[in-house]
């Protein structure tokens, strides 16, 4: 008996540890290796490339079901890092929040609670239209944290210009985020 639950705590350990070795997925595919490869990968899932600049590339295309998608995929040191996605623009808090929680509540069914920040940097606006200006001024904080074993994902409200603002999610691979550790505690 001591040796099945040895065997068994072993294999748990083995599948475990096997799985912290994984990265984090966007679409189905590991944020890991060179930018042209990821991007030829999200290519091929019917995103067209906008524009590739030194470390970044934009890709436009359907995302959760909204059209016209910027996701922006980021690398580090030649390998992917994190992808955001910015969903088309708003103009209203009404649209906006309607937004942001219905994503919220989708990722919270994938994902599990997550840790929430819903703050005005002042006292809250008393209307819809001053809430709003409260995004474009960088006077609110709307976010969403979500942690998987392989990274995470966060949620945000930002500003995209002088009138209009964005839902933006963001997902963050683990393993990349602790090699980034590594090397700024080596430098310690």
């Amino acid at each position: 008996m001591r040796k099945l639950l040895f065997t068994l705590a072993f294999a748990l350990m083995a599948m475990v540890t096997f799985a912290q070795g994984d990265h984090m997925t966007f679409k189905g595919i590991p944020m890991q290796g060179p930018l042209n490869a990821f991007v030829q990968k999200l290519k091929g899932k019917g995103y067209t490339l906008v524009k590739t600049e030194q470390g970044a590339a934009a890709l436009k295309g359907k995302f959760a079901t909204y059209d016209d998608c910027l996701v922006i995929v980021y690398a580090e040191k030649g390998n992917v890092s994190s992808v955001a996605v910015m969903f088309p623009e708003q103009r209203t808090w009404n649209s906006i929040t309607n937004r942001y929680y219905s994503l919220v509540d989708m990722l919270t069914e994938k994902y599990g609670t997550p840790e929430t920040i819903e703050e005005f940097s002042d006292r809250e606006p008393g209307d819809d239209y001053l809430r709003f200006h409260a995004i474009l001024n960088d006077e609110c904080t709307y976010a969403s944290k979500f942690k998987t074993q392989n990274g995470g994902v966060i949620l945000t409200m930002a500003k995209v210009n002088y009138n209009t603002a964005s839902v933006v999610i963001n997902y963050y691979d683990n393993q990349h985020e602790q090699a980034k550790k590594k090397t700024m505690m080596d430098d310690l």
